[in-house]
C-alpha cells in the first residue's frame, strides 16, 4: 500500500509526501473491523532560504496505527485522524 500527495506552497515551496507500508486484519464482525496499518512516512520538502537559496529537507519517519472501522466512521488510535463514511 502507498500513498503520495504534493502540495505547492503560497511562498514557492514545495513539499510531497510518500506513505509506503501494509497492513494487517486484525478482527472482524457484523459491526465493523480493526486494522492495524504500519509502515514509512516520508515528507521531502524544497524551500528557498533566505541567503543560500533552494534548500531540500527530507524526514522519514516509521508509523504504526490502529484503525476501527465501524457504520460510519474510521478512526485511528494515534497517528490516524477519524475519516467519515458517506
Amino acid at each position: 500500500m502507498s500513498c503520495t500527495s504534493s502540495s505547492i506552497l503560497p511562498n514557492d515551496s514545495e513539499s510531497q509526501t510518500l506513505a509506503d507500508g501494509n497492513w494487517e486484519l486484525l478482527r472482524a464482525d457484523g459491526a465493523g473491523a480493526v486494522l492495524k496499518v504500519f509502515g514509512k512516512w516520508n515528507n521531502v520538502s524544497d524551500f528557498a532560504e533566505l541567503y543560500q537559496g533552494r534548500s531540500t529537507q527530507d524526514v522519514t519517519r516509521i508509523f504504526s496505527d490502529e484503525l476501527t472501522i465501524e457504520a460510519n466512521t474510521i478512526k485511528g488510535k494515534k497517528n490516524i485522524e477519524t475519516f467519515y463514511i458517506r
